[in-house]
């Protein structure tokens, strides 16, 4: 495995049950696939930094999973689905589920942090329509 300063690639993919959340780790949803099922996970890796710039072809919403230990107050005006999941790691667990709509193009994404990087699902099945910034 890569260094978080080397390792810049971002998969996207559609999820499912028992598939990967970081592209660095091993880590998987052992609690409640099916609220997950379908959309549109962009895999970073576990300990990103950097903020993460995408564009949305369409309006969607963003979901975040969050852990306790991070320091969440970015994600004061996100909405609570009163959904949880359960993605287990050393340094924390991610658990609860937020959203936020976001119209269509450019937006700046946190990782997330500083203990470990925030999983990113959109509410789209087509990967086609989430583009992600080539980074320098």
């Amino acid at each position: 495995m890569n260094k978080e300063s080397e390792n810049k690639a971002i998969i996207i993919n559609e999820y499912s049950d028992g598939y990967y959340i970081f592209n660095d780790r091993a880590y998987i949803n052992n609690l409640n696939n099916s609220v997950l099922t379908g959309k549109t996970l962009i895999q970073i890796s576990r300990h990103r930094l950097d903020d993460l710039k995408i564009f949305l072809s369409e309006d969607a919403f963003i979901y975040r999973v969050l852990c306790e230990a991070n320091n969440n107050e970015h994600y004061i005006d996100w909405l609570d689905t009163g959904y949880s999941v359960e993605i287990n790691g050393l340094s924390c667990a991610h658990k609860k589920i937020i959203k936020k709509y976001f119209s269509n193009g450019v937006l700046t994404i946190k990782a997330g942090g500083p203990t470990a990087a925030d999983p990113i699902f959109v509410d789209k099945s087509d990967t086609n329509k989430v583009l992600i910034y080539k980074e320098k």
